[in-house]
């Protein structure tokens, strides 16, 4: 998937695995090493491809060998996939889905100059057994996003993980917790439900809207998953409660003070927010329609 001149890996989003990257990128450098290339949209010569040596995984050894990868190319995008239909399915529909999920936030065409790389498997189970990794994950490095993802929550993560490669290119300089409502919000109701059913009612300590990335990273997985629910709820409610047009300004600028708030009442009418949505998501009371982010 990468080049041998690119050698430095960042990382972005939900981890829940310990994995190193550079262990994980070897993996799929050996994966590419055993795979003989197609142009266009064609799958790759049916042989075996053995992702590592096979005999590693003792019981599983003759499922492993006898996996098969089909690649499927277009601009900016490679599928590579052991499902040769759903490789090609996605393949076929992920450019839509980049652009519907820009179009609901009322963000303008965005020509991608990334590559976008993507390892799909038809299940949870087989991206652990080949790569190690408990859930779907997300890299960035020079210009190429790559991406591990499992079928089974596809669904999910897949408009996330393109809203969020599309900011981190269009958007480097926003602030990360808007880059991060954003990517969230624009995946499955059922996956924002998850999200926001971690509220509470007292907000952390954590500064979300001046936390870098790159300390995000150094969090333990529970600080991260308070800090991607607040910035949902944060989201949410500057979309929703103050519209389309200033959420643009602010993803742009990143200065609260466009909405008139200072830091004081800024905390408090999110907080007042914070608690109002706990309490009518406890009630079962938040339609589906308000958490969808469509363009107004």
């Amino acid at each position: 998937f990468f080049s041998s001149r690119r050698r430095h890996t960042r990382l972005q989003g939900d981890w829940s695995s310990d994995v190193c990257s550079s262990d994980l990128l070897s993996l799929l450098l050996i994966v590419v090493a055993k795979i003989s290339l197609a142009n266009g949209y064609s799958t790759f010569d049916q042989e075996p491809v053995m992702l590592v040596p096979y005999k590693e995984y003792g019981e599983d050894a003759n499922l492993i060998k006898d996996l098969v990868w089909n690649k499927y190319s277009s601009e900016n995008f490679t599928i590579l996939g052991l499902n040769n239909e759903q490789a090609k399915t996605l393949a076929q529909d992920i450019k839509n889905i980049k652009n519907n999920c820009l179009k609901r936030w009322g963000l303008p065409y965005i020509t991608a100059n990334n590559e976008y790389r993507i390892m799909l498997t038809p299940n949870k189970e087989l991206l652990k057994k080949l790569f190690g990794i408990q859930s779907s994950k997300i890299e960035f490095r020079d210009g190429v996003v790559a991406m591990w993802i499992s079928a089974d929550d596809l669904q999910d993560v897949l408009p996330e993980f393109l809203m969020m490669a599309t900011l981190y290119e269009s958007h480097p300089d926003s602030l990360f917790s808007l880059r991060k409502g954003v990517s969230i919000l624009s995946s499955s109701n059922n996956n924002v439900r998850n999200v926001l059913g971690r509220i509470s009612e007292s907000t952390s300590e954590i500064d979300f809207l001046n936390l870098s990335e790159k300390d995000y990273r150094k969090m333990s997985r529970e600080k991260r998953e308070k800090f991607d629910t607040e910035s949902t709820v944060l989201c949410l409610m500057l979309k929703k409660e103050f519209g389309e047009y200033k959420f643009i300004e602010f993803l742009d600028k990143g200065d609260i003070g466009l909405y008139g708030f200072n830091n004081e009442t800024f905390t408090r009418s999110y907080q007042r927010y914070n608690k109002d949505l706990k309490n009518e998501l406890l009630k079962n009371k938040v339609p589906d329609g308000y958490l969808n982010i469509e363009k107004r």
